[in-house]
């Protein structure tokens, strides 16, 4: 289903959480929010919404390029050279694509600071679920048993390895336009009559990567009648950072998609 809610002002959530700043109870851990979704996701109604300035840097060569010199190779597999060639091309197309889903969310920046290589880079989008750990993982041995023998690769192997990188490229840059079309979200919470109401329940939860140089983080507030909490998420903990875009794309899909049961599965892993 398409998200039912109004868009938000430009100000987004974080106006109106100063104002209620001083009432609600700091949390460390994410996993009270993910406790608290699913116990209730099913009575919550998206209320507001808004899109974000999430816009992905422009490189010389893009991915999707790096996709076509790939296929012009594979198409063609002469010699080895133009294998050894399109397996070149599919490993700047891979790495071009994550640097790029990074930069977009201010993130670039911080693994290249922490001198965080790809695997960790992969890590992160693994816990933010943008793909399973499996995958990655036959993607990432493919790749390395390309890399490390001396001989062309394998004709087979490197079919795989294109459409494994195709698909990597272009689930990436769905995510790209989920996070730019959804980064805040207001939920309330209905009542025994499907009529919604604040003051029983809600949760906002916003994407921050909006300033240019400025690392990201994601802010958080939920609260059930009287009982309020608020937790902000940064780089210092790249495992809840991941986890909390993880829980927001989740909830893309679940007013794009519905897919509710799904989604608790998800939350439930």
């Amino acid at each position: 289903m398409r998200a039912a809610g109004r868009p938000l002002s430009a100000n987004g959530f974080f106006q109106h959480r100063l104002e209620r700043q001083d009432d609600m109870t700091e949390t460390e851990s994410i996993d009270g929010f993910r406790e608290f979704l699913k116990t209730h996701l099913s009575r919550l109604e998206s209320y507001e919404w808004r899109s974000g300035s999430l816009f992905p840097p422009e490189y010389g060569i893009s991915p999707r390029e790096y996709l076509a010199y790939a296929e012009d190779r594979l198409t063609h597999p002469d010699t080895p050279g133009s294998m050894i060639d399109c397996l070149g091309h599919l490993k700047r197309a891979m790495s071009c694509q994550l640097d790029r889903f990074l930069a977009t969310i201010n993130l670039l920046a911080v693994f290249n600071k922490k001198s965080l290589g790809i695997d960790k880079r992969l890590e992160f989008l693994a816990r933010a679920g943008v793909f399973q750990s499996r995958t990655l993982s036959r993607l990432n041995r493919l790749r390395n048993k390309m890399e490390h023998e001396y001989a062309a690769p394998d004709l087979t192997d490197l079919e795989v390895y294109a459409d494994l990188v195709t698909a990597f490229v272009l689930v990436l840059e769905k995510t790209i336009l989920l996070l730019h079309d959804y980064s805040e979200f207001r939920f309330l919470m209905k009542d025994d009559e499907g009529i919604v109401q604040e003051k029983l329940g809600g949760f906002e939860i916003a994407l921050d990567a909006d300033s240019e140089g400025v690392p990201p983080q994601v802010r958080i507030d939920w609260w059930l009648k009287e009982e309020k909490h608020c937790l902000d998420i940064a780089t210092d903990d790249m495992p809840s950072l991941a986890s909390a875009i993880g829980i927001l794309l989740l909830l893309q899909h679940r007013e794009v998609f519905g897919d509710e049961k799904w989604v608790l599965d998800q939350l439930l892993a």
